[in-house]
């Protein structure tokens, strides 16, 4: 059984007045126009005017972490061209989970730590007495 990790899912739709027959090259590319993936161009078949149709194309090895943007180009007989492009942001979402759960424990757990160990080298400031009836000690000059 081979598990596909992606999916590129777009319609072709002939808003024209003719019959087309059109080919569609489909491509993908990382941040900073790094090419990832070109599918074969596919050549679909004949839409009469107002008919459409969805294609599904299985996409193996996406980025896990990648701005990916995907361009589409169909292309017909007598000139007849479209071009779409769309975007997404790959992240790996237990690798951001992850970090995300350090960071907390790190943020509430290092000022105790930080707290102990200046205790511990006497560095922590002496509090003055703060039972009711307690006072400060007197400075005289």
């Amino acid at each position: 059984m081979n598990r596909t990790l992606g999916v590129v899912r777009y319609t072709v739709v002939n808003t024209g007045n003719l019959r087309i027959a059109p080919t569609a090259n489909v491509r993908a590319t990382g941040l900073l126009g790094r090419p990832l993936k070109e599918w074969p161009a596919r050549h679909l078949p004949e839409l009469l005017p107002g008919q459409s149709i969805a294609i599904e194309m299985p996409w193996d090895g996406p980025p896990p972490l990648d701005a990916v943007a995907v361009r589409v180009d169909v292309t017909a007989a007598d000139g007849v061209a479209a071009r779409t492009r769309t975007g997404f942001l790959a992240v790996p979402w237990v690798a951001l989970l992850t970090l995300l759960g350090t960071v907390t424990v790190c943020w509430s757990v290092l000022p105790r730590l930080v707290r102990r160990w200046r205790e511990r080298a006497g560095l922590a400031a002496v509090a003055p007495d703060r039972r009711p009836g307690g006072s400060l000690p007197e400075v005289r000059r």
